[in-house]
């Protein structure tokens, strides 16, 4: 039988690009707070409670983003659902980082946005929690969420 760093071993390898993009969306998600004196200069004349609450409204979309994802995942596949969400969640990332710096629209242009990315962030997170605990051979079941958590840690 094969060991137990044997099997986390190749499963970690078979599920590294998993790992690699909850790194990276991990590391665009807690970039903002950095850049919120930036952001609210640009869109907000300078209201940083504003842009704080730009913030906040990609964790108010994140349970719409996690029943819309979890029902696509029980109709279409874990899979499907996990792409579908990484795709919502990467046009939401691309689409505020091209937010125009004119007044109002800006704004706006942020809000779907980031709603987009809240959308697409809850979604992959939950359906790939059940994703990896439905792949993951049962001898390293608990270990599989470090895959999910680490990364996002060293974001």
């Amino acid at each position: 039988t094969p060991s137990y760093s044997s099997i986390t071993m190749q499963y970690l390898v078979q599920q590294h690009s998993v790992a690699m993009g909850f790194f990276l969306d991990s590391m665009e998600w807690y970039i903002y707070p950095y850049l919120v004196p930036q952001i609210s200069e640009a869109l907000f004349g300078g209201n940083v409670t504003l842009a704080w609450l730009m913030w906040a409204v990609s964790y108010a979309v994140g349970p719409i983003g996690n029943v819309l994802f979890g029902s696509i995942a029980d109709a279409y596949g874990r899979k499907t659902s996990f792409v579908a969400s990484s795709v919502v969640l990467v046009f939401g990332t691309l689409g505020q980082g091209l937010t125009p710096r004119v007044p109002y629209l800006g704004a706006v242009w942020m809000l779907a946005f980031r709603s987009l990315q809240g959308l697409g962030y809850a979604g992959k997170f939950s359906v790939s929690h059940v994703y990896l605990a439905e792949t993951t051979p049962k001898p390293i079941l608990a270990m599989s969420r470090a895959i999910a958590l680490l990364p996002s840690a060293f974001a």
